[in-house]
């Protein structure tokens, strides 16, 4: 049995053609612009959600649209009622308390991680992130600003080298966003999150933990 192992051609532990064409499932494209649209707030807190109508609005079939709601259900983003349906979770303070709480725990405890790996380079990608969120602030559209701000965190959280308490906190940030509250649909909002994203960065360069949990927490509960 260990001759024919050794002596057996390469391709024969190669993945299966099946296996390594294998696509995502049929409701992925729809379910990631579902959650986009939810972020951004083209669908509202407590607004219900007729299937008919994403049918319609992301021009696709019905099971995709419900693969896509239990997608959402199972991140948090909608709730499923018994007999009337899918809605967008509902604005609720003590859920948006909770939310806030659960993630400046979580987001404080990288802070030793997060200066014990920061190297410049990543100093000078984070600045350049935060340069950019600040210059673009109130002069373009707020799902480029989502995706500056997605990757600046998301950054800084990857430094903690605890990739599970990494991916954890950037599902509870995506949780958080669709039950905000509003902090950036007013310009001043928006340049109080630029400048503390640049106290962030500051931080991490100077190695100022006590300063960056600070921030840190501050962040979280403006939202």
């Amino acid at each position: 049995m260990l001759h024919a192992i050794l002596t057996a051609p390469d391709d024969a532990f190669s993945p299966s053609p099946d296996r390594a064409t294998r696509k995502l499932p049929a409701h992925a494209a729809v379910a990631e612009r579902l959650r986009r649209d939810i972020q951004y707030c083209r669908w509202v807190a407590g607004q219900w959600l007729k299937q008919a109508d994403l049918e319609a609005e992301y021009a696709a079939s019905r099971s995709e649209v419900r693969g896509a709601l239990v997608e959402m259900q199972r991140l948090g983003l909608v709730v499923h009622e018994l007999n009337c349906g899918y809605r967008v979770v509902p604005a609720d303070p003590v859920r948006r308390t909770e939310i806030r709480t659960t993630r400046a725990v979580l987001e404080s405890a990288t802070v030793e991680g997060v200066l014990a790996n920061a190297t410049q380079e990543d100093v000078a990608l984070l600045r350049d992130l935060a340069t950019r969120f600040a210059t673009r602030a109130g002069a373009v559209g707020l799902p480029e600003l989502m995706v500056i701000n997605q990757q600046f965190h998301s950054t800084i959280y990857a430094l903690c080298g605890n990739s599970f308490l990494a991916n954890l906190i950037g599902e509870l940030r995506e949780r958080g966003m669709s039950i905000s509250v509003g902090r950036w649909t007013t310009t001043q909002g928006l340049h109080a999150t630029a400048q503390e994203h640049l106290a962030m960065v500051d931080a991490i360069e100077a190695q100022d933990a006590p300063g960056l949990r600070a921030l840190i927490t501050r962040h979280v509960n403006a939202f």
